[in-house]
């Protein structure tokens, strides 16, 4: 629950930044929000430590000593562990906003040097819930500009999402469910006391849906490019743990879940794009074949319950009909095939180009 507000605003925007073992980029994030237009001393900017063990906690405490807009809150305090996700710093981020707007930014991406200017002026000027507007998706292999809605969208498009669901699904070609990239009304998220979920991987997911299933007005901005958010392709991917994996799985049916109960906004979408990420976690799931036969059982009925799931990846589609048919030998084969291939980092490099390029079409 979160606490009604008994003090004074103080900032035109508050932006939250949760880190973990974040000290390379700390200092980085100040300098681009230092150049928004809307003036660095009009952002309240929250920094908060989700039990790093690098220099990052240090840094942090350094930055909000010489700047007074800078505030540090250190969840090693409470406690021991890191959470491992983005939600519980967050929560404790959105305890101590001081100002009527909230902008969520990821630690490693930023914000173009407008970005705080035009979204503020866009919720001030139609007082809508919040807005959200598009991104640049940066690569190994350049800088390109996402699709959010179809094309030929007009720059602005305010609309009830649960009330014109028909519209909404006809402008919008994803969930955009991330965060980052939106403006929030503060008072909104206190009235609705919209949190983010803490146990798993699909924070985001649950945040974005649970405040589309109370907005009344909504602003998008297809047009309009304010972040960069950054695609890292020069690391393998590490094996994945069975936590993680029931985690995600977890998120996914509270997820579709709720969905089914209260709205039916990009569902399709939305189930597609969470089954594939779930796949992809399995692929490199470090765990022995017959624990692994296990959870594609979990996966198999749990496709049960649910309408066709479109998956537009092709190897991923592939993948999941094996184990629709129950080829659970055959999926776990395949599954370590790609692993490698993914492990690749030419390979990925040019498999990331390609599914950049989709995001175009």
């Amino acid at each position: 629950m979160l606490p009604k507000r008994n003090y004074e605003v103080m900032y035109l925007v508050t932006t939250i930044i949760p880190f973990y073992n974040g000290g390379k980029h700390l200092e980085n994030v100040i300098e681009t929000l230092k150049k928004q237009t809307i003036g660095f001393e009009n952002i309240e900017i929250i920094m908060v430590n989700d039990c790093s063990n690098d220099e990052s906690p240090k840094i942090a405490e350094n930055l909000a000593s010489t700047y007074d807009n800078c505030y540090f809150y250190d969840l090693s305090l409470e406690y021991s562990e890191k959470s491992g996700y983005p939600g519980r710093p967050r929560n404790l981020g959105l305890k101590h906003v001081h100002s009527n707007y909230v902008i969520f930014l990821d630690i490693d991406d930023y914000y173009v040097d407008n970005a705080f200017e035009i979204l503020y002026n866009k919720i001030t000027d139609t007082n809508a819930d919040f807005v959200l507007a598009n991104h640049y998706i940066n690569s190994d292999n350049g800088s390109i500009k996402n699709n959010l809605c179809s094309k030929n969208s007009s720059d602005e498009i305010i609309i009830n999402p649960t009330k014109n669901q028909s519209t909404f699904d006809k402008v919008t070609t994803g969930c955009f469910i991330a965060a980052w990239g939106k403006i929030f009304d503060y008072k909104f998220i206190q009235d609705n006391n919209l949190i983010f979920f803490e146990d798993g991987p699909t924070e985001d997911g649950d945040f974005y849906f649970q405040a589309l299933a109370v907005c009344k007005k909504m602003c998008i901005l297809p047009n309009t490019y304010i972040y960069m958010y950054n695609e890292y392709g020069d690391s393998t991917i590490h094996n994945s743990t069975e936590k993680l994996f029931l985690a995600f799985f977890n998120g996914l049916k509270r997820i579709n879940d709720f969905l089914i109960e209260n709205i039916d906004l990009n569902h399709e979408v939305f189930i597609s794009d969470y089954f594939s990420s779930l796949l992809l976690i399995f692929v490199t799931l470090d765990v022995d074949k017959s624990r692994k036969k296990e959870l594609l059982e979990m996966i198999y009925e749990f496709e049960q319950t649910t309408d066709e799931i479109n998956i537009k990846t092709p190897e991923v589609a592939f993948l999941n009909n094996l184990i629709l048919k129950r080829k659970f030998d055959s999926a776990i084969i395949v599954g370590k095939m790609y692993n490698k291939f993914y492990n690749n980092l030419f390979i990925k490099k040019m498999y990331r180009k390609y599914i950049n390029l989709k995001r175009l079409e």
